[in-house]
């Protein structure tokens, strides 16, 4: 990148956040879902599917079974074969390496549910039974993208609540650990995607807290930043990617306020006029249109509630990486270059991209080449096929008005900007090829990757 770009970085200040949006959705058609219900949102499908809870009728209350699917545009009650009973106070997950949902636990009255069922889109099937003592409720499942695997944690027992952290195996729940956060039920929990990282927020048992934990995939740590939201439990709680933030949308019988997760401090957004006061609600993220949906079904003397809105965390400007481009082939696959799982360029955030497919030798190292221009280079018009340098099927995809060094690590190599915190950059494009010497592969002894864009943005 050219020097300029990193003098003008310091002479600016970035703006205040983008105000949260709630978007009310709630119809004649919305359904009186139960409170205390679960929720998954199915990617393979692009619905999200809720299940069971308590229905208040006025006069009492009922525990349901029914299970409602939601696509983006109508509400549709589902009743697939192998389906769970009624329950409260469960949890469910949609399992993103295995395209199912998981749910597991529960309440039914009083009774302690042992079950955990998958749901495939299509019917349900019981795939464990837990031991007794281990029947949890009030617990809380994610999936952890980094390590493919759905991670569950505390939940009320027979004998109190416990501090457990299991995954699913796809046949039974693995201990991992038993410490950390304290025992606790009603907590939240969500997959933050740039820290590749689980976060667990309040929750309650001898009192209720707002402490702020980070699950790895071996051990849970504490975080302890300058700004914390009070103690809440069973409040919305979920990940938006192009804020690249969890959102936590709290109301608690009050008027919600939205608070976000960056990785390091927590932040309280301010928002136009949000739902009704409520509590026990369900925020899930939708990725196919970046929105939180909020589902709550329990408001004090009215029955039947029900309230359905999406919230949104925006940016000031989008920022973005788009490959392009195809990669000629090395001693030992195709060489790729792609931005790390949860990396977005944004003004005073790292980014990271990853070259693969290379001769893992430190005798064959690599190079990141950088250009402003995709189209023209001082030499050629762009792209450039390289077959008269010794380098068929190579193409030269960017201008290279900088070219750098990277580490090749056992046939991996990476490039990380830490981008300032200035309003200067957002907007600034640039592009990027991956390049590494590779003698067996052509006369040249070089092979080069696809490309990628660049662009800038500011959350």
């Amino acid at each position: 990148m050219r020097p300029t770009i990193s003098l003008l970085a310091a002479l600016f200040a970035a703006p205040l956040a983008a105000q949260a949006v709630w978007v009310d959705r709630s119809t004649a058609a919305t359904p009186h879902f139960g409170y205390k219900m679960a929720c998954a949102f199915d990617v393979a499908r692009g619905v999200l599917v809720v299940h069971g809870g308590v229905l208040d009728t006025g006069s009492g209350s009922t525990t349901l079974g029914t299970m409602w699917e939601w696509d983006g545009a109508t509400w549709t009650q589902r009743t697939p074969a192998g389906a769970p009973g009624p329950r409260s106070r469960h949890a469910m997950a949609y399992d993103e390496s295995r395209g199912v949902i998981v749910m597991s636990g529960g309440l039914l009255g009083s009774t302690r549910l042992p079950q955990t069922y998958e749901f495939n889109g299509t019917s349900w099937a019981l795939r464990h039974t837990a031991a007794l003592n281990f029947e949890v409720y009030s617990h809380r499942m994610v999936y952890d993208r980094a390590r493919h695997e759905i991670v569950r944690f505390g939940g009320g027992t027979g004998g109190g609540s416990t501090n457990r952290t299991e995954v699913w195996n796809g046949s039974t729940w693995i201990l991992r650990v038993a410490g950390g956060p304290s025992a606790r039920k009603d907590h939240m929990m969500a997959y933050h995607e740039p820290t590749q990282r689980v976060v667990l927020f309040g929750g309650q048992e001898s009192g209720v807290y707002n402490d702020t934990w980070e699950w790895n995939g071996v051990s849970w740590q504490q975080r302890f930043p300058a700004h914390t939201p009070p103690a809440m439990v069973n409040v919305g709680f979920a990940y938006s990617g192009t804020s690249r933030k969890i959102m936590m949308a709290s109301d608690n019988f009050s008027a919600p306020e939205i608070w976000t997760w960056d990785g390091t401090d927590w932040t309280q957004k301010t928002s136009n006029t949000g739902p009704f006061a409520a509590g026990y609600s369900e925020l899930t993220y939708d990725p196919l249109t970046d929105r939180g949906i909020f589902l709550a079904a329990f408001q004090p003397n009215v029955a039947g509630f029900a309230a359905h809105w999406d919230l949104e965390v925006p940016v000031q400007h989008a920022g973005s990486w788009t490959t392009f481009g195809t990669a000629c082939a090395s001693s030992v696959g195709t060489p790729q270059l792609h931005a790390t799982p949860g990396s977005l360029p944004f003004v005073g955030q790292p980014f990271t991209v990853a070259l693969s497919g290379i001769p893992g030798s430190i005798f064959t190292p690599a190079f990141l080449v950088s250009g402003f221009s995709n189209t023209q280079s001082s030499t050629w018009t762009l792209p450039h096929e390289l077959s008269g340098l010794g380098m068929p099927g190579c193409h030269a995809l960017v201008s290279p008005d900088a070219t750098e060094l990277l580490a090749n690590n056992a046939g991996t190599a990476s490039k990380t900007w830490q981008i300032p915190p200035s309003t200067a950059l957002v907007g600034v494009t640039f592009h990027v090829q991956g390049a590494a010497f590779d003698p067996p592969a052509n006369s040249a002894g070089v092979v080069l990757s696809n490309a990628g864009t660049i662009l800038i943005g500011q959350v």
